[in-house]
């Protein structure tokens, strides 16, 4: 611990790498029966290959987004998030009880310790090389490839709203490293703001809860609890993402039905199940199915896992490592699906310090070496995660979506049934950017009656990360956020 007390906080709230082109095509209709029992499929005497569905939904008319050919540094910096993420959730998910929802945003952890590491050196520099991803990605710039990716992900498109902003909170008259301002002026895009944390911490911390509401839509507010800034803050570096969007193939409403859903601790209760039977990514693998849904524009999805009946949610999420999972990414195929998923919303958080120490990042926790920030020791203390989602039948982290199969009179029916995939028991999820294939959310659903979120206070569906970083004479913050609104279509 250094002599003069010093804290570095970022708070980081979040949305929604490179495995998963999404060429889509056009969507079958929604199933007559009841998909949570498999009824042996026969083809219908209707016209060739159509399906009878019950109240029919448009699909949308955004058009997928062409998007310009990213860099080998964004690239790496996305694969770089991805392996991160997935190490830290597992950690995250080893300290969560069974029976607990999970949400936590790679993509905000990566930027807001991506600014860390900016001023970081020798062995400090070293393990956070690692933890985060970036030596297995053999990302040799992670900056300019995050700052490619932030860039990429800020370029404004049709039919979702995605911002993500960055901004540098610093003692008056404190003097910061040139090197490590031009990182984050060139590389994050961080505005700096001047705060007198030694003689008003309570009121800086309020403006710095105000910046945070304002850039993730209101939706994160007081982020930092009192007390979290005093008088031997020094500087915050904050980092806000927020999205708004809807499926591309939205679920009917009228289609929702109350069906038994399979807590883990073998209860059953009854839970609006959103069904369709439409076209998407889908594959079958060892122990679980994957589901990918895409958001307006084809530019972000939903990937679903569920574990066989057999297995579980915990069992599942232990298992996975990144090479494999990115193999079934990139092998998931479009076929017809009859989907059934819980509407549903989780909203918590707290600390992550102890499950980036698991990652071997330990020296920014006590003797750091943080020099390249500023000429005043530094340690990182703390690094907590708030997160808010909610999932419903027009979206959430979500894009529009509808499906109608489609046949030609002159070939034959296709006599193969549809996948059934009925998310009746936990599951796991993710939301990502299918350009750069980078994760956004990565999450756990284990009981969607069980999810903490207050509607009365939540008029529309949204999901959202907040990650503080608290560090020796410093104050860093970052939000990362991501919501959807009705408008898009």
């Amino acid at each position: 611990m250094p002599s003069l007390c010093q804290r570095l906080l970022l708070v980081a709230a979040a949305c929604t790498p490179s495995a998963l082109g999404l060429a889509d095509d056009t969507l079958p209709p929604l199933l007559p029966w009841d998909p949570t029992t498999f009824v042996p499929w026969e083809p219908s005497e209707s016209p060739v290959g159509v399906v009878p569905q019950p109240g029919p939904s448009p699909v949308s008319t955004i058009e997928p987004h062409q998007r310009a050919p990213l860099t080998a540094d964004v690239l790496s910096a996305a694969e770089a998030n991805n392996r991160f993420g997935l190490n830290l959730y597992k950690q995250l998910a080893l300290g969560a009880g069974p029976d607990e929802g999970l949400l936590f945003s790679p993509l905000s952890a990566s930027a807001a310790l991506g600014m860390v590491y900016a001023g970081a050196g020798g062995s400090t520099a070293e393990q956070m090389r690692h933890a985060l991803g970036y030596a297995a990605a053999g990302a040799d710039n992670p900056h300019l490839g995050l700052g490619g990716l932030v860039n990429d992900l800020n370029d404004p498109r049709e039919g979702y709203e995605l911002r993500l902003a960055n901004r540098v909170f610093v003692q008056d008259g404190m003097p910061l490293e040139q090197g490590f301002l031009d990182t984050l002026t060139n590389d994050y895009r961080a505005p700096v703001e001047q705060l007198d944390f030694y003689q008003s911490p309570e009121a800086s911390r309020r403006r710095i809860n105000a910046w945070a509401a304002d850039a993730t839509n209101d939706r994160i507010k007081n982020p930092l609890p009192p007390g979290s800034i005093t008088q031997h803050t020094r500087l915050a570096l904050a980092n806000a993402l927020y999205f708004n969007g809807d499926w591309k193939r939205p679920f009917v409403e009228e289609n929702t039905r109350d069906l038994p859903f399979n807590a883990p601790d073998g209860s059953q209760s009854l839970t609006p199940m959103m069904r369709q039977t439409s076209r998407f990514r889908y594959g079958e693998y060892d122990g679980y199915q994957m589901l990918e849904m895409p958001y307006a524009g084809d530019d972000m999805s939903m990937v679903v896992l569920l574990p066989d009946a057999e297995s579980s949610v915990i069992e599942l999420e232990q298992s996975l490592a990144f090479d494999d999972l990115s193999a079934d990414l990139a092998e998931a195929a479009y076929r017809e699906v009859a989907v059934s998923m819980p509407r549903f919303g989780f909203e918590g958080g707290g600390s992550i310090k102890e499950a980036l120490r698991s990652l071997g990042m330990t020296d920014a926790f006590g003797a750091a070496d943080l020099s390249g920030i500023a000429n005043q020791p530094l340690e990182l203390s703390d690094v907590i995660q708030k997160t808010f989602i909610d999932v419903n039948e027009r979206g959430a982290e979500a894009a529009a979506v509808t499906i109608a199969v489609i046949g030609v009179t002159s070939m034959l029916p296709d006599l193969t049934p549809p996948a059934v995939f009925t998310a009746d028991r936990p599951f796991l999820y993710a939301i990502r950017d299918t350009h750069s294939g980078a994760f956004l959310f990565m999450g756990r659903m284990v009981n969607p009656e069980l999810s903490g979120v207050d509607e009365a206070a939540v008029p529309e569906p949204a999901a959202l990360l907040l990650a503080w970083l608290s560090l020796g004479s410093a104050l860093c913050v970052s939000g990362l956020r991501i919501t959807r609104t009705s408008g898009a279509a």
